[in-house]
């Protein structure tokens, strides 16, 4: 029973993966770090508008793949293949995107009186339970080895 479900269970994880990176980046897109503190970002500094760029990018592909995903849970056709793609890339996503976001905050990316501090904390634990990501790539691996046989 459980391993019928594991497939919604890991593309759940996905979910919230996905949502906390979309929840972050609009906020972290209006501060940035400065000499006087936090203030509007400033768009003259190609690395900030660069940086937000990739992280935009790299969520719409996730949430492009995650709604394939949920499109084959409502056909009936998702396999743990696929649900363990979809956990892998999105956890791994939330990671490095909260890892940016910290970085835009500089020090107080780490003082828990700021919420991405605690979302930073909070995102190592989509890649563990539900699997681990080297789980997830053993998951993936056997079909990988299908689909280019």
């Amino acid at each position: 029973m459980l391993m019928k479900e594991l497939p919604k269970e890991r593309l759940t994880i996905a979910a919230r993966a996905l949502g906390r990176c979309g929840a972050r980046i609009l906020p972290d897109a209006r501060l940035r770090q400065g000499p006087q503190g936090f203030r509007p970002a400033d768009f003259r500094f190609p690395e900030l508008a660069v940086l937000l760029a990739e992280m935009h990018t790299e969520i719409a592909y996730g949430r492009a793949f995650y709604d394939d995903c949920v499109a084959r849970v409502l056909r009936g056709e998702l396999d743990n293949s696929r649900s363990a793609m979809a956990k892998l890339w999105l956890t791994e996503l939330e990671g490095r995107v909260m890892d940016r976001c910290v970085q835009l905050h500089g020090g107080a990316g780490y003082m828990d009186e700021y919420p991405i501090s605690k979302l930073y904390t909070a995102a190592r634990i989509h890649r563990i339970y539900g699997g681990t990501s080297e789980i997830m790539k053993y998951t993936i691996a056997p079909h990988s080895l299908r689909c280019h046989a």
